[in-house]
């Protein structure tokens, strides 16, 4: 008696490391072996006879798509978000769609606090300015930047990833402030008691860019309605090439 014919499973990127050895343990697995993303032309060829489908966030998975794989049972993507796959196309064919939730999130909240010390810092200015070969002799003002320690660091939502930088936050020193849609009371108690306060949840949250400046204006309301801070912007300080203004400056009256 013959074995079962194993089920074959596209994977249209390379992947690192190990990653695909418990799949070839359980299928034919058939790596996309171009060094671009494979267009959606090739791509629709490719799924003609596949049973799955491990795909990354630059393919579109949609009606299309299905109609060219009659044998595909399963979709998964490489990806937290799912944007690029109809969701009730796949639904309608009995298909489902598996994807990797919470596995970016403390790389992305390392990047958030890079992006952040190299802005307080002047960290790209400086490797440019050295670069250029502009470095002479140590100056008191040359390149001063900003400490992280004691500004306060407001977070336009504070899910997994607005929490994970809060905690990071907290250990260079930053004071916490945030809005989100919905409460944490877990997160608050935990990394900014002092801010348990409904007040915090009601902010109006406005991006003003102006010429010479980085602005993001917030203004908190009390529950009838009364504003609490006044939005505060601050300027580039001179010869500044990047980003320069403490992210949200908010504090209680």
């Amino acid at each position: 008696m013959s074995a079962a014919p194993r089920p074959v499973v596209l994977v249209t990127r390379a992947l690192s490391g190990a990653a695909l050895a418990p799949l070839r343990e359980a299928a034919e697995v058939r790596v996309w072996p171009g060094p671009a993303a494979p267009t959606a032309a090739e791509l629709r060829a490719a799924v003609a006879e596949v049973d799955g489908l491990l795909c990354m966030l630059t393919d579109r998975v949609d009606p299309a798509l299905l109609a060219a794989a009659p044998r595909l049972r399963v979709v998964s993507s490489n990806s937290v978000g799912v944007d690029h796959i109809d969701l009730g196309a796949c639904a309608a064919r009995g298909i489902p769609v598996g994807h990797t939730p919470g596995v970016l999130t403390d790389a992305t909240a390392d990047l958030t606090l890079a992006l952040l010390l190299a802005a307080a810092r002047r960290v790209v200015e400086g490797d440019a300015f050295v670069r250029a070969g502009k470095w002479r002799a140590w100056d008191p003002g040359l390149l001063l930047g900003r400490s992280l320690s004691g500004a306060t660091l407001g977070l336009v939502g504070l899910g997994p990833i607005g929490a994970a930088v809060a905690r990071r936050a907290r250990a260079f020193g930053m004071k916490l402030s945030y809005w989100s849609r919905s409460p944490h009371p877990a997160e608050e108690a935990e990394l900014a008691p002092e801010l348990s306060n409904e007040t915090w949840r009601q902010w109006r949250i406005d991006w003003e860019p102006q010429p010479g400046s980085a602005r993001i204006a917030c203004r908190a309301f009390d529950a009838d309605g009364t504003p609490m801070p006044e939005e505060r912007s601050e300027p580039l300080p001179d010869g500044a090439t990047g980003w320069q203004s403490k992210l949200v400056i908010v504090q209680a009256a």
